[in-house]
């Protein structure tokens, strides 16, 4: 009689293979060896029985947490197909030149009001103390409106309409629940603000192995080595300098 291949060890490996279908850190946590995890795995994946009793496990497993997988299954779909400028854009704006009258430096409402009681005070300690530097007559340059985030002008003579580069990122109270599943948070580091999001890439691959889209090769070549596929999500990184 041939010799039951899901032994208790083999057990373990398929419960660990179900959490993230990396054979090689499954057979790890199982409890193999891990130089030669690798081998080991993709040795265990190839035979029929392990196969089937992995495939019985997540029928199993569809039909006692079917929210919990769907859940899962959302975010990855999520992942892979949402419009990432929900969460950070990179824009052109206009300078400060853009808008102003005859394209001259323009100032926001409370520049001008700031700048004007700034030029008042220097004409006063001139008027009380003629060794003070007289200001002159006090030069609007633009006028007020300078709004940052206006397109630029096409004609603006200083930045010949491309603008200026920025980065945002966007209020996260306002994201959509897709771009919800896809957002790890932000930090704020002496370089600027760090967003971190799941990566596409990592994100659209595990989803093709939750599918069955994409199987486990083994290269004979390496010793039965598995080729390279992500097994988990990974983080990207934008980083937003200061001001």
């Amino acid at each position: 009689m041939p010799r039951n291949p899901i032994t208790p060890k083999v057990e373990r490996f398929i419960d660990e293979y179900l959490m993230n279908l990396n054979a090689t850190q499954a057979a790890i946590r199982a409890g193999y060896s891990v130089r030669t995890a690798k081998q080991i795995g993709s040795d265990l994946l190839s035979k029929p029985a392990i196969a089937e009793a992995i495939a019985r496990a997540k029928a199993e497993r569809s039909a006692r947490v079917k929210v919990d997988q769907d859940a899962i299954l959302r975010a990855l779909v999520a992942a892979a197909h949402v419009d990432r400028n929900g969460l950070t854009e990179y824009r052109r704006v206009c300078c400060r030149y853009c808008h102003g009258d005859g394209h001259r430096y323009q100032r926001t409402a409370g520049e001008m009001e700031r700048d004007r009681a700034e030029h008042r005070r220097k004409l006063a300690e001139h008027k009380a103390d003629g060794k003070k530097p007289n200001p002159g007559r006090f030069d609007p340059q633009g006028g007020i409106g300078y709004h940052k985030l206006r397109d630029p002008h096409p004609d603006c003579p200083e930045c010949f309409g491309e603008g200026i580069g920025e980065t945002f990122i966007k209020d996260t109270r306002k994201l959509s629940p897709e771009q919800r599943a896809i957002y790890e948070g932000v930090e704020q580091t002496r370089d600027g603000m760090k967003l971190k999001a799941m990566d596409r890439k990592a994100a659209t691959e595990l989803l093709m192995r939750h599918e069955g889209m994409l199987q486990d090769k083994v290269d004979h070549t390496t010793k039965g080595d598995k080729l390279p596929v992500s097994a988990e999500p990974a983080v990207i990184n934008v980083t937003i300098g200061k001001a």
